[in-house]
């Protein structure tokens, strides 16, 4: 499994950079493109955004205390909150 992640992305990166310095110009190339739009949420000159992608992996702690749970849920939560609200 590490390595899988590790080839893919080495692929993407490789295939990313590729494409960035050939030359090319996706906004003349992309009919669709919309500068304005793409400017309006966030996106760079290709029009993405930047995202995180995250694999959880459950650990040998096996907490019992539902208090702890709860609050540490509620934390995890409200970060998540504050930061779609950033995003939006």
């Amino acid at each position: 499994m590490k390595y899988i992640f590790i080839i893919t992305a080495t692929l993407l990166t490789s295939v990313t950079f590729g494409l960035a310095q050939s030359g090319k110009d996706t906004t003349k190339s992309n009919p669709n493109y919309d500068k304005v739009l793409a400017e309006k949420l966030g996106g760079d000159d290709y029009g993405m955004k930047s995202y995180f992608f995250v694999i959880l992996k459950t650990g040998t702690n096996k907490t019992k205390d539902k208090n702890f749970i709860s609050e540490s849920f509620r934390g995890h939560m409200n970060n998540i909150r504050q930061n779609v609200l950033i995003v939006l």
